[in-house]
């Protein structure tokens, strides 16, 4: 049973055995019956019934039960902490759940009955404000899916539709929205932002919910309510759509759902929402899901991890902020000219004043993550430490502005660094030096700023100086020199007074209590100070909590303002993280252009991730030139051995391109590139047993993927097509597809093969060019160059690189014997290999191709081959002369 179908329905809750806490709890949990209800009692927060069994297991609490000495009517109950939820929430959500929040909204002290409760917070993948849930260098996405008929009405199984997805990053109230016929597109897009959560209508088309799921099991994928987007308030949608683009469209509609969703997980605070931005994918590079893969673009493919991706190689941002800027530039590079030259401007102007960058990188540092912190103060879920980060940070802008100031090209993003002094000052007056994570136990304003609260500070703060001061008066009043002023938590504040100066007690005393050595008073002075002191505290926490969430609210209000600078921090940031990669491995401004030849030509290029590693373990790197263009060297053949580096050659040309249109430094001497609409990859050799796919299906799908989306624009790269199946299949496919590349498509091609016949394209395709990775071979072993160099590579060496793998030596030496029969075809009469040459016989034989027809027996060769020269005399030599010559003419 899935958690929230038990206690909904109105039998439970009418249950003789529930009491009034327990239908409060029920209440509550059907309001979202899908969600683990979080119910606060005290100081933890509990679960019921299957809630508590499936949080138990997940999160290995113990799993009691409430009202034990019931037997089979006990409810079972998990809970924990309260003040540890943040992390136990953070785990609930990594195991796919959704969770609510139930907590108590009044002080249980003064409650008079029930304590009142109401769920505060909804919290899903996509929806996670907590640190602990969010990966700060990378963005949160939840997104909404939705399809209307192209053509209005009510849409047929077989009627064109129009996609809508919408993308809301509730940590930072990023918004984007998109509109297209293409589910491939949406695919792609869902991928690229890697979002956590997607939510559509349930009437959505089946087979494109199957697609979506398949992309990764881990994104939560629910169906959306189908009417919570008409309970969407009309003007907070409209003051977020952007001015003339349809609001009745597919787009409209999914970012309405997307905004609904979050605006009912939220409990009506979503003020972070920005404005939302409609995507082209007309101005970005196109990068699909198995090309990111292949790539390792912002992980790496082995383990998931930064380290070894390109993103972990270039990324030298500081904030957070910048991080994920970084992030976004590399998934979706530009394709604007203007938007990468100002781009590659701003990276060149710090690259060339490394004072001024070391000066900016000093007062990055210490910022906190303002985006973040802006979108859960507008949230309703800021801390006084979150308001006392953004004070510090406000309060920093002015020395990060002045510090690059002079320069030109970075104006544009210091402009919008707003330091908005007026809430700077309010913050730093308003807020102690080291706020505390919670706000619930006080102690957050600065002493000055409120006169109450330092009234009220006082008081507590100086009781016993108060009471110390009402003694000592009372005893010179009275004469009573033994005359004390007590405390104790049954009687409060009292004057304790010995029978042998009970006569001295004055008429103002008030009797209170009989004790054995006297008798003890109260006066209206003392009770009034018993109250003020006693109840100071509260007091003081209550108006501090008051003050707090004033200063929320102006927090709140300046929450666009707070989200533009946040995101011109991360611009500025991220160019700065771009210049300190470049000046640290040496990397160059690119050159575009837009020649109609779109040649890419790249002087000494390097791999960013294998550069480095290289470096690590002390190992130099060889460069490689590359050129590739639509006139004369559009497709490049590239052979070579395994582990020659064909792969890291071909890869490093996508990642060249890749970080140029982002707007970085490249590695290499120099690069003279176009501008790319997509960058395909099929590399590597892997399967998908989820989806019953094999490694050859695999292959095929990504293949025919390439074939229908790559343009004359694009950049492709290949690796070994058609080895997943029979040698003359694979081949034949491997030729065709390259034909197809040349002859229709006309896109940049680099083709790793160990087909040796695909080398003979060159002979029947013009803009077909042979390339290989040379090796030297000695004393059979070989040796791996890493240079590229024109033609095409004379062998395989696969026996060699094999040696290199410790396979038993008498493993390699049958391997060669049988290698000698294959390529000499010498069959026996079973036209089987005879396996039956000697090393000595063996020799080097050059490699037939696979369409060349077995050899047949050369009577001139075959005698030729018996003669020994080194016996031979020279009456012999004549004769055997002739024997040739006659065999020479009878041939």
């Amino acid at each position: 049973m899935a958690p929230g179908e038990i206690g909904t329905s109105q039998a439970m809750r009418a249950s003789p055995r529930i009491t009034p806490m327990m239908r409060q709890y029920l209440d509550a949990k059907a309001e979202y019956p899908d969600a683990l209800l979080l119910f606060r009692m005290g100081d933890f927060y509990e679960m019921f019934f299957e809630d508590a069994a499936t949080a138990a297991a997940g999160l290995e609490l113990t799993l009691t039960s409430r009202d034990k000495d019931k037997g089979d009517d006990a409810i079972p109950m998990a809970g924990f902490p309260h003040h540890a939820a943040a992390s136990y929430i953070s785990r609930l959500i990594e195991l796919g759940h959704k969770v609510a929040v139930c907590d108590q909204m009044e002080d249980p002290r003064q409650a008079k009955g029930l304590v009142k409760r109401a769920i505060t917070r909804v919290v899903t993948s996509g929806t996670a404000l907590e640190d602990e849930v969010l990966d700060a260098r990378r963005n949160n996405y939840l997104a909404a899916l939705v399809a209307l008929p192209a053509g209005g009405g009510i849409a047929g199984d077989d009627d064109a539709v129009r996609y809508g997805l919408a993308a809301i990053d509730v940590s930072t109230g990023e918004c984007s929205a998109l509109e297209t016929a293409d589910l491939a597109e949406v695919i792609e897009t869902i991928d690229r932002l890697g979002v956590t959560e997607l939510l559509h209508m349930p009437d959505l088309d089946a087979t494109a919910v199957k697609r979506i799921a398949q992309l990764d099991q881990r994104r939560r994928l629910a169906a959306l309510d189908p009417a919570l987007p008409g309970r969407l308030a009309g003007d907070f949608f409209a003051a977020r759509w952007p001015t003339g683009v349809d609001p009745q469209g597919a787009a409209a509609a999914a970012a309405r759902a997307a905004m609904a969703y979050v605006v009912d997980v939220q409990r009506g605070h979503a003020d972070q929402l920005g404005q939302v931005v409609i995507l082209d994918v007309a101005e970005h590079l196109l990068l699909d899901a198995a090309t990111r893969r292949h790539l390792d673009l912002l992980q790496n493919s082995v383990d998931g991890k930064r380290r070894g991706s390109l993103l972990g190689a270039v990324d030298s941002s500081i904030t957070a902020m910048g991080g994920r800027r970084v992030a976004r530039w590399l998934s979706a590079p530009a394709r604007r000219i203007d938007v990468i030259e100002a781009r590659l401007g701003a990276v060149a102007a710090l690259v060339a004043a490394p004072v001024t960058r070391a000066r900016l990188r000093e007062l990055l540092r210490p910022l906190p993550d303002l985006e973040r912190l802006s979108g859960r103060a507008s949230a309703g879920r800021a801390s006084p430490r979150d308001l006392g980060a953004i004070g510090r940070a406000l309060a920093a802008l002015p020395a990060l502005r002045g510090a690059v100031a002079d320069e030109s090209r970075l104006r544009v993003h210091t402009e919008r660094i707003d330091p908005l002094p007026a809430l700077a000052d309010l913050l730093a007056r308003a807020l102690v030096d080291d706020p505390p994570i919670a706000s619930r136990d006080g102690g957050i304003i600065r002493a000055g700023y409120d006169p109450d609260v330092d009234r009220l500070n006082s008081i507590s703060g100086g009781a016993k100086e108060m009471l110390a001061a009402i003694e000592q008066r009372e005893r010179g009043r009275t004469g009573i020199g033994s005359l004390k002023v007590r405390y104790n938590k049954v009687f409060g504040y009292f004057i304790e007074v010995t029978r042998t100066h009970l006569n001295k007690v004055p008429a103002d005393y008030i009797r209170k209590q009989t004790i054995a050595t006297g008798e003890r008073y109260i006066t209206e002075e003392l009770k009034q100070l018993e109250e003020e002191i006693l109840t100071a505290n509260d007091r003081r926490i209550a108006r501090e909590l008051e003050l707090f969430e004033q200063l929320c609210e102006q927090v709140n209000a300046a929450g666009p303002q707070l989200r533009a600078v946040a995101a011109a921090i991360g611009e500025l940031d991220a160019l700065g993280g771009l210049a300190e990669t470049a000046a640290r491995y040496n990397f160059v401004r690119p050159q575009f252009h837009d020649d109609d030849d779109l040649a890419l030509s790249i002087d000494e290029g390097r791999h960013p991730v294998v550069e480095q590693f290289s470096r690590e373990l002390g190992e130099s790197f060889v460069p490689n030139d590359i050129r590739l263009d639509c006139r004369e060297r559009q497709i490049l053949i590239v052979t070579g051995p395994n582990m020659a580096g064909k792969s890291t050659v071909m890869r490093q040309v996508a990642l060249i391109q890749i970080l140029a249109q982002a707007g970085s430094f490249v590695p290499a001497q120099s690069a003279r590139l176009p501008i790319c609409d997509r960058v395909f990859t099929r590399v590597g050799a892997s399967d998908d047993v989820s989806r019953g796919r094999s490694t050859f299906m695999v292959e095929m799908i990504e293949t025919a993927r390439i074939l229908s989306g790559a343009t004359r624009e694009s950049l492709v790269l290949l690796d070994e097509i058609g080895r997943g199946t029979s040698t003359f299949d694979g081949l034949a496919i491997a030729w065709a597809v390259a034909e197809h590349l040349h002859d229709v498509i006309g896109a940049k091609t680099l083709f790793a093969t160990h087909y040796h016949e695909l080398t003979d394209l060159t002979r029947v395709l013009a803009r077909v060019k042979n390339v290989h990775v040379a090796v030297k071979e000695w004393n059979d072993q070989v040796l791996f160059l890493r240079r590229l160099l024109d033609g095409a590579s004379e062998r395989s060496y696969g026996i060699q690189v094999a040696r290199l793998a410790n396979l038993p030596e008498s493993v390699l030496d049958r391997a060669k014997e049988v290698l000698v029969n294959l390529e000499r075809a010498e069959l026996d009469s079973e036209n089987m290999p005879t396996f039956s040459q000697s090393k000595k016989q063996r020799g080097k034989i050059k490699q037939l191709g696979l369409f060349d027809p077995p050899a047949p027996v050369d009577p001139l060769r075959a005698r030729l081959a018996k003669i020994d020269p080194n016996v031979t005399a020279p009456l012999e030599a004549l004769t055997l002369l002739a024997e040739l010559q006659k065999l020479a003419q009878d041939k």
